[in-house]
């Protein structure tokens, strides 16, 4: 059973308004415990993109040795997005699941996604190095977007077509966990 280490149900009102919010958590995660996870990671579920200095590692939580917090937050998720769901027996078999990816960046040129939204909601964990972040509400940059600077231990949930984009500036690692589902299971609308 998880820890509840986030506390989602203390968000329930941003989830359903669609807002996107901070916590933060602690863990011990350190560079050699993340190399010895990519070393052991099955080829199968690498995600090398060469010209952007970036891997991922898909569903990295199911491997024995991935972090506790990792498999906690999947869980964590999975009972209350998955387990809520309307007719929750046929979005158990695969049609709403939490999925998960561990972005790791390597050196000061590593890159990431231009400014995007996502069709999933998505829950951002920044777990080595710092990574600045732009979170806003329309295509286009404007005035009342957020940017902050993620650091370790520093969490973020952003809603289903909410835009951002993370532009690294050194070597960092970004577990990400999304509730992917079709549109009529979106947590907005049956939390």
């Amino acid at each position: 059973m998880a820890d509840n280490i986030i506390g989602f149900e203390n968000h329930l009102e941003d989830i359903r308004n669609k807002r996107h919010w901070w916590t933060k958590i602690d863990f011990d995660m350190d560079w050699n415990a993340m190399m010895s996870l990519v070393d052991n990671h099955p080829e199968s579920k690498y995600n090398w993109v060469s010209e952007k200095k970036r891997l991922g590692l898909n569903e990295f939580h199911r491997r024995g040795s991935a972090p506790k917090f990792a498999k906690d937050i999947f869980e964590e998720m999975y009972n209350l997005f998955v387990r809520n769901a309307p007719q929750k027996e046929k979005y158990e078999k695969g049609k709403a699941q939490i999925t998960n990816i561990a972005f790791c960046g390597f050196g000061k040129y590593t890159g990431s996604y231009p400014r995007h939204k996502d069709g999933m909601d998505v829950f951002l964990v920044q777990v080595l190095g710092d990574c600045p972040i732009r979170v806003g509400y329309t295509e286009e940059r404007t005035e009342q977007d957020e940017d902050r600077v993620m650091k370790p231990g520093d969490c973020l949930w952003i809603p289903r077509g909410t835009y951002h984009q993370l532009t690294p500036k050194e070597s960092r690692v970004t577990f990400s966990f999304g509730f992917e589902s079709d549109v009529d299971i979106d947590p907005a609308l049956f939390l």
